[in-house]
């Protein structure tokens, strides 16, 4: 039997947890709260924001290429995003062969030949997002929704939570799950 080990039992002392105490201690020397711990605990993860560990260049660069990310999504929901248009070139000419056409020609135009030249475009259509989506709810609400929801407000979503977990100081793993989405 050791000495140190009062129950006879060489093993016990190792199974035991082990407590210890932790006292905070501020700068100016108070003690602050004191803390229970125990070696079988995990230690609590630590929060912090990502900000932190960027310079800060760095943050007004993110700040800026997201804020803009929102600015190009809502341009490019808002403008038209495509078009067909018909071009057409007419090019016709005229000349008078005989002697009355040449007479009659030349009265009203002032030569025997005449060319017309006609350059022109048509608008077959346009489309945007938003003419997409009232065209969709008149066939298919549901589809309208899921359209609305995953092309529409997801990315603007997305893009909002990278800029608040890139400032608030956070637990890497919900931060993690948070990005992964």
């Amino acid at each position: 039997m050791s000495e140190n080990n009062e129950s006879g039992d060489e093993h016990s002392s190792a199974t035991k947890p082990r407590t210890s105490s932790i006292v905070d201690v501020d700068v100016d020397g108070r003690h602050g709260s004191g803390i229970e711990s125990s070696e079988n605990e995990k230690p609590t993860p630590s929060t912090y924001a990502l900000s932190s560990t960027i310079s800060s260049r760095g943050c007004i660069l993110l700040s800026t290429l997201i804020i803009l990310s929102h600015a190009l999504f809502i341009w490019g929901q808002a403008d038209i995003l495509w078009a067909q248009v018909a071009y057409t070139n007419v090019d016709i000419g005229a000349n008078a062969t005989s002697d009355i056409s040449q007479a009659v020609t030349r009265n009203k135009f002032g030569e025997t030949s005449a060319s017309v030249e006609v350059d022109q475009s048509v608008l077959i259509g346009s489309w945007s997002y938003g003419g997409m989506l009232n065209e969709l709810w008149a066939y298919s609400k549901i589809t309208a929704v899921f359209l609305f929801l995953f092309s529409a407000l997801w990315p603007h979503l997305k893009l909002v939570l990278l800029h608040v977990y890139l400032y608030r100081p956070a637990p890497p793993g919900p931060r993690r799950s948070a990005m992964y989405w």
